[in-house]
């Protein structure tokens, strides 16, 4: 029964009988004074310390594409909306938005969608990370603004789009009020 170890080895407790001196008798080792258990161990055991193997195998491999933990929080305060010509605000309470929520990488596009033959778990994951970052954006908009972000296949897309919209406008001088 593996109970733990530390880097040379693990700790197992020894099945068998116990002789008349209460030690279990362990076939091919000498009988002297018992050993004291580890700390954490359960004392009145007999345990034996196994050599580390050759070579530690390599650990298994995640994922490329980890899965996002969602959370409750998906709502900012304001909504983008051209009536209120709010692009400034409303972007950088986002960009914390998105930073809360690691899906910065979504928005930047900087992601690539992984191959499904390849690795459908990562798939899975990207396609869920997606879904939930244009989720965070649609939630956000007014009805109005969503015709800017229906249809796009990425986050990044459906981002760039209300930029390419939005930042514009807030560059414009109105040469009429001067």
């Amino acid at each position: 029964m593996d109970i733990g170890g530390g880097p040379h080895g693990q700790y197992q407790q020894q099945e068998g009988v116990p002789g008349k001196d209460g030690l279990i008798d362990m076939p091919g080792t000498p009988a002297p004074n018992p050993p004291v258990a580890p700390q954490g161990l359960a004392a009145g055991h007999h345990y034996q310390l196994n050599p580390a193997p050759a070579a530690l195998p390599a650990l298994a491999a995640g994922p490329a594409v980890p899965k996002i933990t969602n959370s409750n929080v998906n709502k900012i305060e304001e909504t983008l909306d051209s009536k209120k010509n709010n692009w400034t605000t409303w972007s950088n309470s986002m960009q914390d938005l998105f930073d809360a929520m690691d899906t910065v990488k979504y928005i930047e596009g900087s992601i690539p969608r992984p191959d499904p033959a390849l690795d459908m778990v990562s798939f899975k994951n990207w396609r869920q990370n997606n879904g939930f970052a244009k989720m965070l954006i649609n939630n956000n908009i007014a009805i109005s603004e969503k015709t800017h972000t229906q249809g796009c296949c990425t986050t990044a897309r459906a981002w760039q789009n209300l930029r390419a919209v939005y930042k514009s406008e807030d560059q414009l001088v109105f040469t009429d009020q001067l």
